[in-house]
């Protein structure tokens, strides 16, 4: 592989990620299914719900929910090396895939990660994404550890991580920083 590509070694991540996606499967079928399907192509102007329930669950990628806006938005992984991407030289590109991912918010923003996290090497502690202190009010963001053992209910909901004011707040210093 080194001798017919340039980067040959993020294709063999890729491919042992591959691998390693591939092992939950047991049928050869299911799995190339499950890896040609082309998320991409489905939009969501083209879902049409079942029923006329609107309090519906939409996962993305921020790239595919550029022009589109929500009232609730989670943006997860929100760690460097993640986000932005260890693997991207350009970090002007990352922020503005950041600034497109918090302004898909109308009303309120929460920002996950976790504080451990494993890879090939094994475990390590992450550290908050460095475009999270661009645009924080300290006043209006508060940070909330989950403690294992409880209840969703009695480790997040107590507290609100942002309001429609931090959000449109953040949004305005973000846009600041961007000229517009």
């Amino acid at each position: 592989m080194e001798k017919n590509y340039d980067d040959s070694k993020r294709r063999s991540e890729d491919l042992d990620s591959v691998l390693g996606f591939s092992l939950k499967y047991t049928s050869l079928g299911d799995f190339l299914s499950d890896l040609t399907m082309d998320h991409a192509s489905l939009s969501l102007d083209k879902i049409k719900p079942d029923n006329t329930e609107t309090d519906l669950l939409h996962l993305s990628t921020v790239h595919s929910a550029k022009g589109l806006e929500f009232d609730l938005v989670f943006i997860l992984n929100a760690t460097e090396g993640i986000f932005p991407s260890s693997k991207n030289t350009d970090t002007e590109e990352e922020r503005r895939l950041f600034y497109v991912a918090i302004t898909r918010a109308r009303k309120e923003l929460y920002f996950t990660r976790p504080s451990l996290a494993h890879s090939r090497s094994g475990p390590y502690y992450t550290k908050l994404s460095r475009f999270l202190s661009e645009i924080q009010s300290p006043e209006k963001v508060y940070e909330l550890k989950l403690v294992p053992g409880k209840s969703a209910s009695q480790n997040f909901f107590s507290t609100k991580v942002s309001s429609s004011k931090t959000a449109n707040d953040s949004f305005s210093r973000i846009q600041d920083y961007f000229g517009n």
